[in-house]
């Protein structure tokens, strides 16, 4: 690769970063509020992420992008035979009634920890999450995730 070719491709990088800096709302603590209701906006149940001890978090309306900044990392057990892990950091993109792209956030099922990639509420009132495993999958009823 040529200097002016990696040269062009820095400088690209670049101008993509601070766009994408220059474009997003940044929320904090008393905020976090605003957040919530980004999710329900979206068509997802707030209880779906965790909201304890949240440094940081944003929004990039344009592209959909959003972190979450905790902390520390935590598990809950959201239900019976599943416990879920948030990362310090969790990211994704949001869109109607799906999450995809998602990283930091694993599900621990028979002692086994698969991270969750994608998420997606249907017209049946369950949400899917799908696990980065050749398209494994498994639905839950939306209550469960309700606050």
């Amino acid at each position: 690769m040529t200097n002016t070719l990696r040269l062009k491709n820095s400088l690209q990088a670049s101008l993509k970063n601070r766009k994408h800096q220059s474009s997003n709302t940044k929320l904090k603590d008393e905020n976090i509020e605003k957040f919530a209701s980004l999710l329900e906006e979206k068509g997802l149940p707030i209880g779906l992420l965790t909201f304890q001890d949240i440094q940081e978090c944003g929004y990039v309306k344009d592209t959909g992008f959003v972190w979450l900044r905790h902390k520390k990392k935590r598990e809950l057990c959201k239900f019976e035979d599943v416990v879920l892990s948030y990362d310090a950091e969790i990211t994704a993109y949001f869109e109607p009634k799906k999450i995809k792209n998602l990283t930091g956030v694993k599900a621990k099922e028979f002692l086994i920890w698969i991270t969750l990639t994608d998420i997606h509420v249907d017209q049946s009132s369950s949400i899917t999450f799908k696990k980065n495993l050749v398209a494994l999958s498994k639905s839950f009823p939306v209550s469960v995730f309700n606050v």
